[in-house]
């Protein structure tokens, strides 16, 4: 992931943390994507940054943008494939 200010790519991660995205209802359901997001260390010398959080592609973007409605429909249409089915038998 290249750092936003020099380009300079990193890998070294300085820590992690959860972030939460809410947006619109999809389907009629509230909607909140979880997320584990790594701090990474600018491993540039000349560079003034020193970490930056990397973005999920499609997804976060950096300032709080909004996420866009089309993404999350594909993470929910997604969450519920993968989702195991649970029938019941009629009683």
């Amino acid at each position: 992931m290249p750092c936003p200010d020099c380009s300079v790519r990193s890998s070294r991660v300085h820590s992690t943390y959860e972030r939460r995205l809410a947006v619109a209802p999809v389907g009629g359901q509230p909607a909140l994507v979880e997320l584990t997001v790594r701090r990474l260390c600018c491993e540039n010398t000349a560079c003034l940054r020193r970490t930056f959080v990397e973005q999920a592609e499609g997804l976060t973007v950096r300032y709080r943008t909004p996420v866009s409605r089309r993404v999350l429909e594909a993470v929910a249409v997604e969450r519920h494939r993968l989702r195991p089915h649970h029938h019941h038998a009629d009683q």
